[in-house]
């Protein structure tokens, strides 16, 4: 019998926490979609402590049932195995960054393993993927109310910032992805379900219609291709099309072509805009991702077997990047002065900082899913082709209802959870013991770190005085090199080079930025470091070879017999003074 089922009544205590802890799961699941905050570092920040305190207490309603077994942390074992090996190996030129990324992933892999036994019943499946739906569509809510500018006070505008609809995960491909997942689960409202659990019902149709409207005009609006490819591939694998003759489907399909002709009609100019960029030298998006992909190759050669650690693709990627540009025939790659956290592939991401290691353990799991297929399959295809171009395994949203979705596609078809998970309190407390953990390793790591560095960085963009408050930063005792070279620039600024000389090098601790050398080049040119100048200004170069003020100094500095060459040099990057 499913304890979940609409139709049976709870008669135990235990019943009554079953249907708490679905009840959570899927509060979970809509609040850290919509979860976001400027008072912190980055949106995502916000979405990652959700989950964090929704899974302590995920694990405090397990513990109460009884306990719970293991069988969720089985069925991601290859990801498990990836955790701690990785973590073992210890190639971390940076272990804060490490530590960082392994407790994200640990929190990520325990809300799938206390959630594992609820996704194995039908009607419990099908509330969590109504959930996954819904979230969806609250977050095209949210988007196109930030992109009508209808609550400025919750969603303000930033002069100068390129991404008119940065919604509530400060990205439009992100925006775009989630939504690409949410409108192929959409597909499953088609499906005729079991009659044993027809008390759960299909969406009317009607509703139906609303959600796909909500959805294609937030992903039109995205801007993001990848999201757009991530939808059409998603919606194509979870169609129905065994039964595209049913009159619910086709019923369907003349509500969608309208829908979209609505949609699509005033939108038409800024889609085929978008579709011409695509094929144009001006392709900033598609040419920026060449880049990072080329640089994340090169990671990847230098450290094939065990990679440069969990978290730590950030700190060698302006080394590797540069190295792109300065190739024969780099100069043709898109480029700024962007330093870029991840590869914008996961795939090559995660190769990079795990190696053949890591990848062997990804296609273990994906083998494991390769021939499994139910409702979910459409929601995680969309998921995993977005992937390969953006950052979705770092989006606590998209990577939880990844792993959500591979657990319905790997839960055992038999499952009686009184038989299975009764009497197991021992389980529950370690579940639970490793969830604190987990949470408060984050929250003084990861979430304090980010409220602080926040307050700092706004004071100073704002043109006051941010020394005391980049002080309390560094009281917290926990390693933060990108709030040092904040640091370190703010000095600069206030004219005190001896300190920011000395902040700057211990932020090369943590950051290989172009743009740390840069300053480490001008806070010691001020101090008559002449020699130690120059060298900064190269490795500024190395990482960041457009960059017209290292090479005025760089040249500035150097004697006249290397004008010719370094002259030559920099005409590759269109500096002809």
């Amino acid at each position: 019998m499913d304890p979940l089922d609409s139709s049976w009544q709870a008669e135990t205590f235990q019943d009554r926490v079953e249907r708490a802890r679905l009840g959570l799961l899927c509060a979970i699941i809509i609040l850290c979609a919509a979860a976001y905050s400027f008072h912190l570092t980055s949106f995502l920040h916000a979405k990652e402590a959700v989950l964090s305190l929704g899974v302590v207490v995920l694990a405090g309603l397990a513990l109460a049932r009884g306990g719970i077994s293991y069988y969720g942390v089985g069925a991601f074992l290859p990801l498990w195995c990836m955790l701690l090996l990785s973590v073992a190996l210890a190639t971390a030129h940076v272990a804060s960054r490490e530590v960082e990324e392994a407790l994200r992933i640990g929190t990520l892999l325990l809300a799938s393993a206390l959630s594992f036994d609820m996704l194995a019943y039908p009607s419990s499946r099908v509330r969590v993927l109504r959930a996954l739906i819904l979230s969806g569509a609250l977050v095209a809510a949210l988007g196109l109310v930030q992109y009508a500018n209808l609550l400025p006070t919750f969603f303000p505008r930033f002069p100068g910032y390129n991404q008119r609809m940065y919604s509530v995960f400060g990205n439009q491909d992100l925006f775009g992805g989630y939504l690409a997942m949410a409108f192929a689960l959409l597909m499953t409202e088609l499906e005729e379900r079991d009659g044993a659990h027809r008390g759960i019902g299909l969406w009317p149709l009607w509703f139906v219609g609303v959600l796909t409207a909500l959805f294609l005009t937030g992903l039109l609006l995205s801007g993001s291709r990848s999201a757009w490819l991530a939808a059409f591939v998603g919606a194509a694998a979870a169609f129905p099309w065994k039964r595209i003759s049913g009159s619910r489907t086709l019923r369907f399909l003349v509500l969608a072509v309208t829908v979209i002709v609505v949609v699509a009609t005033p939108l038409w100019p800024h889609l085929k805009e978008r579709v011409a960029q695509t094929f144009s030298s001006g392709d900033v998006g598609g040419r920026a991702r060449l880049w990072f992909w080329d640089g994340a190759m090169r990671m990847i050669h230098d450290f094939p077997v065990s990679g440069v650690g969990l978290g730590n693709f950030a700190y060698w990627s302006p080394r590797y990047l540069g190295e792109a540009l300065n190739a024969p025939g780099g100069e043709t790659h898109y480029f700024n002065e962007l330093v870029t956290t991840e590869a914008h592939s996961e795939l090559l991401h995660y190769v990079a900082e795990t190696g053949v290691v890591g990848a062997v353990f990804g296609l273990w799991m994906l083998a494991r899913l390769a021939r499994k297929r139910d409702g979910a399959w459409g929601g995680l295809v969309a998921l995993l082709v977005f992937s390969l171009f953006n950052a979705a395994w770092h989006s606590a949203p998209h990577a939880l209802a990844g792993l959500l979705l591979a657990g319905t596609l790997l839960h055992p078809k038999q499952w009686d959870w009184r038989k299975q998970e009764a009497g197991r309190p021992v389980n529950g407390a370690v579940f639970l013991l490793l969830s604190i953990v987990f949470a408060a390793g984050a929250a003084w790591c990861t979430f304090f770190p980010s409220y602080l560095q926040c307050r700092a960085e706004a004071v100073h963009c704002a043109g006051g005085d941010p020394l005391p408050l980049y002080e309390r930063v560094f009281a917290h005792r926990w390693p933060n090199a990108e709030c040092r070279e904040e640091y370190g620039m703010a000095l600069l600024d206030r004219n005190r080079p001896a300190d920011a000389y000395i902040q700057l090098q211990l932020a090369l601790e943590g950051v290989d930025t172009g743009r740390a050398h840069l300053l480490l080049g001008l806070a010691a040119e001020r101090l008559g470091q002449m020699e130690d100048a120059r060298v900064w200004f190269s490795q500024c170069l190395a990482r960041w070879p457009s960059n017209y003020e290292a090479w005025s100094h760089l040249m500035a500095l150097s004697p006249p017999e290397d004008w010719d060459r370094l002259i030559e040099h920099s005409r590759r990057w269109n500096i002809h003074e």
